[in-house]
């Protein structure tokens, strides 16, 4: 019984660890509304550019980083481990900000209320924007990452391609410091 209860708890922990909730179901169509197909993103291939609205309800585009090394963070305020890699992802921007480098912070939250006192709360200065939770379209940011748990984070290079992603990337130190040579 003491066996079953520990595989139990290891694959209860093996699903909840890696992320936590489900953003907006993907679309059935991969096709974005400009008839541009959806890809996965891969390492090595252009980012999928997206637009959605800042903290002042200003639209914000990745195709307007271009040129800088960009660290694409999918997260929520609702999410434990968000919440617990925040800090991590505050002290990269500390590290980077003076350089070529910014940080677009992407919230799944359902609640603006929620998702603003959360950033204000908590010391996010760099760039923030509410993914498009309420759009049918299949277009948001999102859903052209095929985001499937959070946190998630892609980091892109000056020219637009990604460098590396994953729910935690190893070594982000290392490979920001040789994308900004």
């Amino acid at each position: 019984m003491r066996y079953l209860s520990a595989i139990l708890l290891a694959l209860a922990l093996g699903t909840l660890l890696p992320g936590c909730g489900q953003p907006p179901a993907l679309p059935s169509d991969p096709t974005d509304t400009t008839g541009t197909v959806v890809t996965d993103p891969n390492v090595g291939k252009a980012a999928p550019d997206f637009t959605e609205s800042d903290m002042n309800g200003n639209p914000v585009s990745l195709s307007s980083t271009r040129g800088k090394v960009v660290l694409v963070d999918f997260w929520a305020s609702w999410c434990a481990p968000c919440r617990a890699a925040m800090p991590t992802v505050r002290q990269t921007w500390e590290t980077y900000r003076a350089k070529d480098f910014m940080i677009l912070g992407v919230s799944l939250d359902n609640s603006l209320s929620a998702w603003k006192t959360y950033v204000a709360g908590n010391g996010m200065t760099w760039t923030q924007v509410l993914n498009g939770y309420s759009s049918k379209s299949g277009n948001t940011a999102a859903d052209r990452y095929h985001i499937s748990a959070i946190p998630t984070q892609f980091l892109i290079g000056r020219d637009g391609k990604i460098i590396a992603s994953g729910n935690y990337i190893d070594d982000l130190d290392g490979k920001i410091a040789a994308a900004l040579k």
